[in-house]
């Protein structure tokens, strides 16, 4: 019974944190997808393009959430220090994907209007 009692409460445990990582990936998903649908409003991509653009996207989402969760109460300034060099990784990884010209494009297309 000890065993059972046990095994179940490291599953459950296991299934807690999968869940919450799986959470935080459902969420990037969905800003990717949502910024890609504002872009392809403006702008015309092709699959390969899209398939880019989510990528990285995504991780930069990603990105931010881990650098939320771990700094945003803890340490503001290193948070918004950490913000401010995704911004910078992200604009390096477009113009990388995508080239300067086309990157710029894009990444005004994703601005809010």
């Amino acid at each position: 019974m000890k065993k059972t009692i046990t095994t179940l409460a490291i599953a459950l445990l296991i299934s807690v944190a999968s869940m919450g990582q799986s959470n935080a990936e459902a969420r990037a998903e969905t800003l990717a997808s949502k910024d890609l649908q504002k872009v392809t409003a403006v702008i015309s991509l092709n699959e390969e393009e899209q398939e880019k653009y989510l990528s990285i996207k995504k991780a930069y989402f990603m990105n931010h959430f881990s650098f939320a969760k771990e700094y945003r109460d803890s340490n503001p300034e290193k948070f918004k220090e950490k913000i401010k060099e995704n911004g910078v990784k992200l604009n390096s990884d477009m113009v990388a994907a995508f080239g300067r010209p086309r990157a710029v494009e894009l990444l005004k297309a994703g601005r809010a209007k």
